[in-house]
This record gives structure tokens, C-alpha cells and sequence, in this order.
């Protein structure tokens, strides 16, 4: 389970991306020592208020847009497949999405409520 800081974190990291800005350029703003500001970055140390305001006016976005809890896969195989760029590949890829798929809609219906009402409707 990911912890509040790690999420924090996580976007502080995003928004400097996305702002175009480098940890080097962060850690001068802040005036804090460099090894708190990797901790921080990393999850392992909170991120104070105070420090999350002058990050938010260095990368030009609100406090809010780092408790913003990112977007989890929503498919297994997304998360291990990585980049595909041959036409071999990509044909596996998508055997791969299909089966999958096919194996999560029949993983629905495997309960018990199910199984009996198939038992059921079957014997008679």
C-alpha cells in the first residue's frame, strides 16, 4: 500500500517534469540541504507545508495538484510490457490484452453465488 508521503512525493516529482524544472534548480530554491530534499522526493520524509508552497510557486501549480492520488493501471499486462515496436510484438501484445480480458470477465463470475446457480439451473 502506498503511503501519503510516497504520493506526495510522486507528484512534486511530476509537476517538476512536467514544469521543466531540475532537482539541482529545486534544492538552490529551497536552501535546504540537498540529501533532505532527495529524502523528501523520495517518500521517505514528509514534506512540510511551508516547503510544499515554495514548491508549488517554483513549478507554477496549486498545493492541491500533489494529494491528487495517481491513476493505477487498468490492465496487469500494461504494467510489465513496456514498449513494443515490432509488428511480432505488438501481435503478442494484443493476444496478451485478449487473454487477459478474457481471463478478468470469467474471474468475475467464478464466485459461489454464481456456481450455484449454474449447478442449479444445470441439474434440472
Amino acid at each position: 500500500m502506498i503511503d501519503m508521503n510516497e504520493i506526495v512525493a510522486f507528484n512534486v516529482r511530476r509537476q517538476l517534469r512536467l514544469s521543466g524544472k531540475k532537482q539541482g534548480e529545486l534544492v538552490a530554491v529551497l536552501k535546504e540541504p540537498k540529501r533532505n530534499i532527495l529524502r523528501m522526493l523520495s517518500g521517505a520524509q514528509e514534506l512540510p507545508l511551508p516547503v510544499l508552497k515554495k514548491i508549488s510557486h517554483f513549478c507554477n501549480s496549486s498545493i492541491d495538484s500533489f494529494f491528487l492520488e495517481p491513476e493505477q493501471s487498468s490492465s496487469i499486462h500494461e504494467a510489465f510490457m513496456g514498449q513494443v515496436s515490432s509488428s511480432e510484438g505488438k501481435k503478442s501484445l494484443d493476444i496478451v490484452r485478449q487473454l487477459s480480458d478474457i481471463y478478468l470477465f470469467h474471474s468475475q463470475y467464478q464466485t459461489a453465488e454464481f456456481s450455484n446457480l449454474v449447478n442449479k439451473n444445470w441439474n434440472e
